[in-house]
């Protein structure tokens, strides 16, 4: 998803859960509050290999894994690095760290995104997977998919990191639409890998997004 506003619901939430906690200073703390405006600014680089992509049995379970060529995007800022596949192209995103898709005709949707957004001050752990996806869920039917239904709620085995993947079916544009997010938190940090399908692409979005998620290193 390339245009996210989640994030200020989530600054509503963690003022209003900071005021609640006397150790938070509330009243020392709200006039220093960043708004969160959008993502970090990050220096990425991008490697292109040949190597087996691994899927994780609790994300995709698989009876073999292919060798495929693929490319390794790299961001130092966001202490983030993943493997992607090589065919894929990256694309300009409005609030997207990254954003690649596939070559397909235009009636296609196809789509795969990172988003690392700045957060509001909030005390350390305070913010959890379960806040983030309901301002996600809340922000996709208010902006994208106004009649969205959530098909999945799962929770994933990721090392270092706390994550759930959430699926949910709409339409947007007169199209039917499906969108696939995994959030995940870092060292108190919030990373959204979304991607966007339609019925025709999804087996290979979600294939994608699946093996984007097994190929996740932590640099720090």
């Amino acid at each position: 998803m390339t245009t996210r506003t989640w994030f200020a619901h989530l600054t509503v939430d963690l003022l209003i859960a900071a005021c609640v906690l006397p150790s938070a200073g509330c009243g020392h703390r709200q006039s220093s509050v960043p708004v969160a405006t959008g993502p970090q600014p990050v220096s990425p680089t991008i490697s292109v290999s040949s190597a087996t992509q691994p899927i994780l049995a609790s994300i995709t379970p698989a009876s073999s894994t292919k060798t495929a060529p693929v490319k390794t995007y790299r961001c130092p800022i966001a202490d983030i690095q993943f493997d992607y596949p090589a065919d894929w192209e990256q694309d300009k995103a409005k609030t997207a760290v990254f954003a690649i898709s596939p070559t397909l005709p235009s009636s296609s949707v196809c789509s795969l995104n990172l988003d690392v957004p700045k957060l509001p001050w909030h005390p350390p752990g305070m913010i959890s997977v379960g806040m983030v996806a309901d301002g996600y869920e809340d922000d996709l039917k208010k902006n994208q998919m106004h009649d969205a239904v959530q098909q999945e709620d799962c929770s994933l085995n990721i090392p270092g990191a706390k994550a759930r993947r959430i699926t949910s079916t709409g339409h947007a544009d007169g199209k039917t639409l499906i969108d696939i997010a995994v959030i995940l938190i870092h060292a108190d940090r919030v990373y959204i890998l979304s991607a966007d399908c339609d019925e025709n692409t999804k087996d290979n979005t979600r294939k994608t997004l699946d093996s984007v998620v097994a190929s996740l290193k932590w640099t720090k």
